[in-house]
């Protein structure tokens, strides 16, 4: 259009479009991948002067395990190799929108951050990412605004944390208690597993500033030697904020036979959300109850405006003043 602005399946952008929506895209598997470097910049809308002008800042950006293979054809490059190449022209285009679609979970660690550090940069500069993933952690890290789509509608719009919150929550129910059939030939068999409130009530939305209990009911048909069992706490971002073992504070005698109820106290120090509880029982040697999702709990409460904390511990701070302002003395006593 003569203004500048573009219409695309209903949505409006102004300015140079560039993407990266599948690895590999546009490249020709008998090119080597010096050539695909210039392929796919022409793909992107890039000048050939324009991609030989940066060839040396995209061979450096890819890494030296993709450098000392651009004489080679990519029908030779495992997948790693293609994102790196890929990425690495895509993130030297002049685009003032870049589009990436769920494409850096092929990569390892270290060029994830890579990435996800360049598209920082881009951000910084003014221009916009839109960045597709089911990977929460780095929509957290790149995007301050996130729009939750379902079967084609907008289920959530909105601040990132607010909407990944949403979306992690959907279709989670808070669950206080569960109960476990029998197993009459198992050594160990868990009962039942239970969380309460402060007053000791069976419940699974709880006050974030308040301590709650975590409950196991187990019977040991047959000695286990060192028998021993944890409970862990997850948000659900997958990430293990509480795992503690019974051996970390009992004897070392553990696993005589007898019905027990093993019950830890967890202190106000998880931050306002939502968390799975699951439990392992077993020894040293074995395994022999492991259960990972058998309660939900929700604490609700004030998240002060840091929601993606994991731990809200409260600590005190010591604050001393040094010196006056710079050119200011004291007045003297």
């Amino acid at each position: 259009m003569a203004d500048g602005v573009r219409r695309v399946a209903g949505l409006r952008t102004r300015g140079r479009v560039g993407s990266l929506l599948e690895v590999g895209t546009g490249f020709h598997p008998e090119l080597t991948g010096r050539e695909n470097v210039f392929l796919n910049g022409a793909i992107l809308g890039m000048r050939r002067s324009e991609v030989a002008r940066r060839f040396d800042e995209i061979a450096e950006f890819a890494g030296p395990q993709v450098r000392r293979f651009l004489q080679t054809p990519v029908k030779r490059y495992s997948s790693g190799m293609y994102l790196r190449l890929a990425f690495a022209v895509a993130a030297h285009l002049d685009a003032d929108i870049m589009a990436v679609d769920e494409v850096l979970a092929v990569g390892d660690a270290e060029f994830q951050r890579k990435c996800l550090g360049k598209m920082t940069s881009f951000e910084r500069e003014g221009r916009t990412i839109v960045f597709v993933s089911h990977d929460l952690s780095a929509v957290a890290k790149l995007c301050p605004t996130a729009v939750w789509l379902d079967g084609g509608r907008v289920r959530a719009y909105g601040p990132s944390p607010e909407v990944m919150n949403a979306y992690s929550a959907a279709g989670i129910t808070p669950t206080a208690e569960r109960t476990f059939p029998d197993s009459p030939e198992e050594p160990v068999a868990a009962r039942s597993a239970a969380v309460r409130d402060a007053g000791g009530n069976h419940k699974a939305s709880l006050d974030r500033d308040q301590p709650f209990t975590l409950e196991l009911r187990f019977v040991v048909r047959e000695r286990v030697a060192d028998l021993d069992f944890a409970v862990f706490v997850e948000n659900l971002r997958g990430v293990r904020v509480l795992d503690e073992a019974w051996s970390e504070n009992a004897g070392s005698e553990r696993g005589t036979p007898g019905e027990y109820v093993a019950r830890i106290t967890v202190p106000p120090v998880l931050s306002v959300g939502d968390y799975l509880v699951g439990f392992w029982v077993g020894s040293a040697y074995d395994t022999l109850i492991y259960e990972e999702d058998v309660l939900r709990l929700r604490l609700a409460g004030d998240a002060k405006g840091r929601p993606n904390r994991i731990a809200q511990l409260g600590l005190a701070w010591t604050v001393e003043r040094t010196s006056g302002p710079a050119g200011l003395s004291s007045p003297s006593g």
